[in-house]
């Protein structure tokens, strides 16, 4: 469908473009333009179905009620969900939402970002990216502009809202420890310097250090293959299967599509979970309630990380800056369903 212009309900309606364009605008009555004109140039916009072109209003007038979301959400369920949180929430507020994913701009990213400064948004926020040239850019563009970071590695003077990485390893094991688990792997990788990961690694040997258990790498186990979530799972579930000596008392996934992956390459080789072997998911995603044992796993507080980013947001477009820079730390709690049973041989508590 073409887009219709102001020039075009110009030549439809018989009216100049100048007259078209303050009616449009509201001040039709400023401009002592007679009702009945007013009228006819409306009906006549919405006949042709005209939408006002709100960038260019703002780029006219150097200032904006656009947002801008920048994150890595692709192929990443709870990013998604995350993102779609806060954009309807700024939406509901009168807000504009523009979206840029760095998935699809991976050589790319600084010229991404330099044209981002090209628009006048009202300001940015930054959601679970550690890419160096957001990062770099989220440093100039503070002096100059609003920017909140949503999950993001740490950086000095800047507003942030982030998970609880280690606080949710930690919970993760210890819900298994205190019901007799001790053989427990961890599907995440030993050497990987990714900061939620780091994060998960202590979180999960305070764990087992509380409780005495040795904390070796031979607990962490993981695959570099190029696969979505749940095949990645299905991969991993095979090689606890095929690639150890017995199979352990418990699992920690990655997230609950690695979960289900596991879940599905264990029911194929008869192992039962929870009975042979105890699984635990985390996200919180729809799926784990639906799995075909229904998932333990964590959930992220993405309702409530969402609403804190928003909350700082407007805040700070007010110009209360009595607390900044602000770093909420969110903390997730564990949802228990039938995949962790007691451990049939120590007991539980």
């Amino acid at each position: 469908m073409t887009k219709v212009t102001l020039k075009d309900l110009a030549v439809e309606s018989g009216f100049a473009v100048s007259t078209v364009s303050a009616v449009l605008r509201g001040q039709g009555d400023l401009y002592h333009i007679a009702a009945s004109t007013q009228k006819d140039i409306k009906e006549t916009a919405q006949r042709m179905e005209y939408r006002k072109n709100l960038m260019a209003k703002s780029l006219r007038a150097g200032q904006s009620n656009f947002v801008a979301i920048l994150d890595t959400s692709y192929n990443t369920p709870i990013r998604q969900l995350r993102q779609r949180l806060i954009a309807q929430r700024l939406k509901n507020l009168g807000f504009q939402i523009l979206v840029y994913d760095f998935h699809w701009m991976e050589e790319e990213q600084k010229k991404l970002l330099y044209e981002l400064e090209e628009i006048p948004v009202s300001g940015l926020i930054m959601d679970a990216t550690d890419a160096a040239a957001a990062l770099e850019y989220a440093q100039r563009f503070i002096k100059r502009q609003l920017l909140v970071l949503l999950d993001t590695g740490y950086i000095r003077g800047i507003d942030q809202v982030l998970l609880n990485r280690r606080s949710l390893s930690y919970a993760m094991a210890k819900h298994l420890l205190n019901l007799g688990y001790r053989d427990i792997y961890y599907t995440i990788g030993i050497h990987s310097a990714y900061w939620p990961i780091v994060e998960r690694r202590k979180g999960f040997e305070k764990a087992l250090k509380e409780y005495g258990v040795p904390a070796g790498e031979d607990r962490y186990i993981w695959d570099d293959e190029k696969a979505d979530a749940y095949h990645r799972g299905y991969t991993l579930g095979k090689k606890i299967i095929f690639s150890k000596k017995s199979l352990p008392d418990a699992v920690m996934a990655l997230n609950d599509h690695i979960a289900i992956g596991i879940m599905k390459a264990f029911h194929e080789q008869g192992i039962s979970i929870p009975d042979d072997v105890a699984l635990v998911g985390a996200e919180d995603l729809p799926e784990s309630e639906f799995a075909q044992v229904r998932l333990t796993t964590m959930d992220f507080k993405i309702d409530v990380m969402a609403g804190k980013a928003v909350e700082i947001f407007l805040k700070r477009l007010k110009g209360d800056m009595r607390d900044f820079p602000r770093r909420v730390v969110i903390e997730p709690s564990l949802i228990v369903r039938e995949s962790c049973g007691k451990h049939k041989i120590q007991g539980g508590v």
